[in-house]
């Protein structure tokens, strides 16, 4: 679902170069977007999520820009969007970690 949508990275490798790893941006432009509108939704109502990027943008090592951050999270929104649906099973959320150093 997430490749669908144009939301997995593709790294830019030959021989000894390696370049930056940037999104597809290939598949259902209509898909992305909407998994772009429910980051911004997510993120301010849902503390799980809220938890999940202020993590990512604040860690010691491999810190990510706020826009690289907002792309992760919309993935986990598809990956669990197409759980949800496939299974039939309701979703259910993890814990965000109490402790401000505790990993995801």
């Amino acid at each position: 679902m997430v490749k669908h949508a144009g939301l997995a990275p593709r790294e830019n490798l030959s021989g000894a170069f390696k370049g930056r790893t940037k999104l597809t941006g290939q598949g259902r432009p209509g898909l992305r977007l909407a998994a772009w509108r429910a980051v911004w939704g997510a993120q301010r109502a849902n503390p799980v999520y809220a938890a999940r990027s202020t993590h990512l943008t604040t860690r010691e090592q491999n810190k990510l820009t706020v826009t690289q951050a907002q792309a992760v999270i919309a993935a986990a929104i598809l990956r669990q969007l197409h759980a949800v649906i496939t299974t039939g099973r309701a979703w259910d959320p993890p814990s965000p970690p109490t402790a401000p150093d505790a990993a995801w």
